[in-house]
């Protein structure tokens, strides 16, 4: 180590005891005080080497003992272990040692609101979500930090309803920006909650709809996560130890992403973000290397907010809140509170109202998720077929999917035709949800063509646009009089997304003389000025108008 560096090291170790507030101490201070400095200045060794924390150690024994702390050294000692990580963890086999880190914090304090705000901008800016969602994740992000504060710390649940919806880049995402993150395509109950006892990490899973289902024991150990008084799991050792029982903990932040949803117990411990495909207007951000490496200094933001804040936030009262049940109010806790404190009224507001929008929306039945654009498939054949109408009831809706040939809805309920119910729950995901809507006879919960827009538009390829005119040989063929042989062969449609009320049926029709003028006057704009159909249509109108 170069004079420099080791001049620079020293500087960096008297900052960190003076930031914990070690020098601030006095004879006076009481032990709640001395406890406060000493878990600060454990938040805040994060990014030091084992030499640095090897200097730290004694400066801050030698800034107690200034203030005649007993048992000083074992205090420090205390306050390192508790953030301590160790570099590898014991791997069996052939795998390599996990390892996680925490980033160095900010060598400023941090303005919370400002910190909150530029995660929701960093979310939004490479992922398409929604206001409430954001906060949710924002806040989830900066709870990781202060785990130590909370007494419930909710699994995140991130859900899509297909592929291709920015899942698996927000969990990258999250990754990049919360406390010692570990993200994992897999995971079994054991390697879960020994990690956990041995580095507490944040677990991002991702991939959990396809190895999840059926494990048990995971699910439990993932349960068990939630509630710091219930979080440990207990265990023998081997022979050679006599199998002595040993607890291990189970107390750690949990990402989960999937496809599809979670079991139900799991799923209601969790603040569940809903993913979306990104539409045709929305635009977002790739997130590359150069973009995540971008965010580290907003997780060394986050690691000083929480070194400053932890033991405010530890005292905080719980705040009170009005939700679906006391279960979604515990998930919320920790999260609202840290809104409070670091954004002040509004950020509380905002929290607030975030987790009364996501804790209210119903959980969604379980299954596979190609079925999803299936269903969505149909539907759209559906309407664009006419077999039902611009408006449609939920139960006419399940007999027509019923009656298609082919598919899966004649037995998909549990080997019966698919129910009202289920067709709800399968498309709520996609955000269409029924509505009353009146009926000749009676008002009727069911579906406007317009509510599918975006979930067409989103989960569906866009499909090619089929002539307005042709012939049974070549499309543009001329007749005798170097016109285009104009023929109508069937029903005249109204263009898709063109639904007018009270019309129930369109026919045949045969043209009149009028209408044989206007088809000729349409076909000279469309061939000979270069129109496009619908432009030349609507000029060869104007002008038998006109005359």
């Amino acid at each position: 180590m170069s004079e420099h560096e080791a001049e620079a090291l020293a500087a960096r170790v008297e900052g960190i005891v003076e930031a914990a507030g070690l020098r601030g101490l006095t004879q006076l201070s009481g032990i709640a005080d001395i406890a406060a400095a000493v878990t600060r200045l454990g938040a805040l060794a994060g990014g030091l080497d084992d030499l640095g924390r090897a200097l730290l150690r004694e400066h801050a024994a030698d800034a107690l003992r200034a203030v005649r702390v007993k048992n000083a050294a074992k205090l420090v000692d205390a306050g390192l272990a508790r953030a301590a990580v160790p570099s590898t963890v014991a791997s069996e086999g052939g795998g390599v040692a996990a390892v996680v880190s925490l980033p160095e914090p900010w060598p400023e304090p941090v303005n919370g609101a400002e910190v909150l705000d530029d995660l929701v901008k960093a979310v939004r800016r490479h992922v398409v979500l929604g206001e409430h969602e954001a906060v949710a994740a924002a806040l989830f992000a900066l709870h990781t930090y202060c785990l130590d504060a909370a007494h419930i710390s909710p699994r995140l649940a991130v859900l899509s309803p297909t592929k291709r919806c920015g899942k698996s880049t927000l969990l990258n995402l999250l990754a990049t920006v919360v406390a010692k993150p570990l993200l994992v395509a897999n995971i079994t109950a054991a390697a879960l909650f020994r990690i956990v006892d041995a580095v507490q990490p944040t677990l991002v899973i991702d991939e959990a709809d396809s190895f999840m289902a059926g494990k048990e024991e995971l699910r439990n150990v993932l349960n068990a996560g939630h509630d710091r008084e219930t979080a440990r799991v207990l265990r023998c050792a081997g022979k050679e130890d006599g199998f002595a029982p040993l607890v291990f903990s189970a107390w750690a932040p949990v990402v989960i992403g999937a496809i599809g949803e979670l079991p139900g117990t799991l799923a209601d411990r969790s603040i569940t973000i809903r993913m979306r495909r990104k539409g045709p207007s929305d635009r977002v951000a790739p997130l590359r290397r150069r973009e995540r490496a971008a965010l580290a200094p907003l997780a060394q933001r986050c690691a000083r907010w929480a070194a400053d804040n932890l033991t405010t936030l530890g005292d905080a009262a719980a705040p009170e809140l009005s939700l679906d049940s006391d279960r979604a109010a515990d998930n919320w806790e920790a999260l609202v509170c840290i809104a409070r404190l670091a954004g002040g009224d509004e950020w509380h507001a905002r929290a607030v109202v975030a987790a009364q929008a996501l804790s209210s929306k119903a959980a969604t039945e379980e299954g596979g998720t190609e079925l999803g654009e299936r269903l969505l498939s149909d539907i759209r054949g559906l309407f664009e077929s006419r077999a039902v109408g611009d408006r449609v009831s939920m139960q006419e809706l399940a007999t027509a999917l019923a009656g298609l040939d082919g598919s899966p809805w004649g037995e998909v309920s549990r080997g019966k035709p698919i129910t009202t119910n289920y067709l709800g729950k399968r498309l709520s995901p996609f955000g269409v949800r029924a509505k009353p809507i009146r009926f000749p006879d009676k008002t009727r919960k069911g579906f406007e063509y317009s509510a599918f827009d975006d979930a067409f538009a989103r989960y569906l390829p866009a499909q090619a646009v089929a002539p307005v005119t042709g012939t049974d040989s070549q499309a543009n063929s001329l007749g005798d009089s170097g016109l285009p042989d104009v023929r109508v062969t069937g029903a005249q449609e109204a263009p898709l997304g063109c639904h007018s009320e009270g019309v129930t049926d369109v026919t045949a029709w045969a043209p009149e003389p009028a209408d044989l003028a206007f088809e000729e006057r349409a076909a000279i704009l469309e061939y000979d000025a270069g129109l496009s159909r619908a432009e030349a249509e609507r000029r060869a109108r104007e002008e038998l108008l006109d005359a």
